[in-house]
């Protein structure tokens, strides 16, 4: 999956609030990018995993996307 240009921009733009990213222990403003894309990216996962669930008869969808958004806070 490829995030577009938009997407990028909103990401880079949020990246430009230096005192979020201190508040969350970044110390410059491409670690704090670095960070967004990566939780974006994970998001981006855990939704397919969601749309996979709604058509299977598997525990496995839902549980894949429950750990994947859960690397978010390690």
């Amino acid at each position: 999956m490829k995030m577009n240009d938009a997407k990028v921009a909103e990401l880079w733009e949020q990246s430009k609030n230096d005192a979020e990213g201190m508040r969350l222990g970044y110390t410059t403003q491409q670690h704090y990018f670095a960070a967004l894309v990566r939780a974006d990216e994970r998001e981006a996962c855990a939704k397919v995993c969601d749309e996979v669930d709604k058509e299977s008869q598997s525990q496995w969808p839902k549980r894949l996307a429950t750990m994947i958004r859960a690397r978010g806070s390690t």
